[in-house]
């Protein structure tokens, strides 16, 4: 009964988690060398004002064509609504 266990866990770690470890461990590399190309890069001060350059004009794009909506802009109006009004009548004059 062990040799079965045994041998699938043998397996299981030649077939599917070594592969896997393998692929892991190449993705990982590739990001490390492509991450300090990437700070190379951010360490130019003209580059950072390009970039905050143009993430400013895309923002205000985006906001100003409505692509980018925070609030709604509809509203529901109510008609024939009788609307009591509580004020400190001492804190304000009404003219």
């Amino acid at each position: 009964m062990k040799s079965i266990f045994k041998n699938l866990s043998n397996f299981f770690e030649k077939a599917i988690i070594l592969p896997v470890g393998k692929v892991i461990l190449v993705i990982s590399e590739k990001i490390v060398e492509v991450s300090r190309n990437f700070e190379k890069w951010l360490m130019h001060k003209t580059v950072l004002l390009f970039l905050s350059l143009i993430l400013a004009v895309s923002i205000f794009i985006l906001i100003d064509q409505k692509l980018l909506v925070f609030t709604e802009s509809s509203a529901e109006v109510i008609t024939d609504l009788e609307v009591d009004v509580i004020y400190n009548e001492e804190a304000y004059v009404i003219e």
